[in-house]
């Protein structure tokens, strides 16, 4: 069977189209269960897991299956409460566009909302305050985030990179939980907070002075099954006339299920094989082109890591613990150091437990683990 010149079929820059996702089916049946009984529900996730991906093929099923408007808020490095008027405002513009009551409501509130600052540029909404009055911001926001109660369809919002609302906004997440929770929206609205920094994101949730302290349903997204990625490594080889062969199981194992890592990886072995050959032979060229790719960046989160820090990392690559007794110092700097390497995502919990019942760890970026292996070898 002869195939045309193909274009790689591993992205790995980006959020992913719906059809692209490989493995994620457990999540999206369940995400879209949420968002059919309209639950308020947090999703966290290391950088690079393909949060966002997810929430997109959800919406999309919401979308084209049960009618839903949807709405993708990012709020990565928000900058404020006027900053997130924009942002919602051109999100729920784009999600009205093609509903006719939702559009015209949208339309009615804007114009109501141009005297404080609201004006349409384009496709999105800009919003500066035309006067000192400092609840006009305020003013403008509630009368956005009233709008999905009223819009005449099922609706979903999702809030990306929602840790970054309350540094800008500290009032932010309880004037969004004052809409979230009420009446006029319960059974109508659907909200998905994602969150990647760790310990900013589950503070969001934890914090017992912070608006959504034990009120939303808390989920997390995992790596990848091996076997779904063999597969779907495998399908995308094989439907370019190429074969993944020898190299397949290496790559996996490096990978370690990480997604992003994964079709970086299945890319730049995809490119090293021929047209209509096999990958045996092609993945220590493959490797090598990562390993530098990734050097740089494993080098500047290295050099802004103190001496306890790099040895708590070490720790966790040869020993799967940060406080093992190989790494430097006295238990209590291991510990913290360890709980810095946490909160920056640098480091996760497995699902394996020690010799000892003891939680093990492994580097969240397996390339970085790669990088201290060889630089500590």
């Amino acid at each position: 069977m002869t195939h045309p010149r193909s274009s790689n079929p591993f992205r790995f820059e980006g959020p992913l189209d719906p059809p692209a996702l490989i493995g994620r089916g457990v999540e999206v049946e369940a995400l879209i269960g949420f968002g059919l009984d309209r639950r308020v529900v947090s999703l966290a996730a290391p950088r690079r897991y393909g949060k966002t991906s997810l929430l997109r093929a959800v919406g999309a099923v919401l979308q084209a299956e049960h009618d839903f408007l949807v709405a993708y808020v990012d709020l990565q490095a928000v900058s404020g409460i006027d900053d997130f008027v924009a942002r919602f405002g051109s999100s729920w513009r784009a999600a009205t566009r093609k509903h006719r009551r939702a559009r015209r409501q949208f339309e009615s509130v804007a114009g109501g909302l141009s005297s404080f600052g609201l004006t349409l540029l384009g496709t999105g909404v800009q919003f500066t305050r035309r006067h000192r009055d400092p609840q006009s911001a305020l003013t403008a926001a509630h009368a956005l985030l009233d709008l999905p109660a009223d819009a005449g369809a099922p609706v979903l919002v999702v809030m990306d990179e929602f840790q970054d609302l309350h540094g800008a906004w500290p009032d932010g997440e309880g004037v969004l939980r004052s809409h979230t929770q009420a009446p006029a929206q319960t059974g109508k609205v659907a909200y998905m907070f994602a969150g990647s920094e760790p310990s900013l994101f589950a503070a969001a949730f934890e914090d017992r002075g912070r608006a959504y302290y034990q009120q939303v349903l808390r989920l997390g997204v995992g790596r990848l099954p091996g076997e779904a990625l063999r597969s779907g490594i495998t399908d995308r080889f094989t439907a370019t006339g190429k074969e993944a062969g020898l190299a397949l199981g290496p790559l996996l194992d490096l990978a370690d299920g990480h997604p992003q890592r994964s079709m970086f990886l299945a890319h730049l072995l995809w490119d090293q094989t021929p047209a209509a050959g096999r990958a045996d032979d092609r993945w220590e060229p493959a490797l090598a082109i990562a390993r530098a790719q990734a050097a740089d960046e494993a080098t500047a989160i290295w050099e802004s890591l103190t001496t306890a820090q790099r040895a708590a990392l070490r720790a966790v690559v040869d020993h799967a613990s940060p406080t093992a007794a190989a790494a430097a110092g006295p238990r209590a700097s291991r510990q913290r150091a360890g709980e810095h390497l946490r909160a920056r995502g640098l480091i996760e919990p497995t699902e394996e437990q020690g010799p000892r019942g003891g939680t093990r760890y492994r580097l969240v970026d397996p390339l970085l683990a790669d990088w201290v292996r060889r630089r500590s070898g």
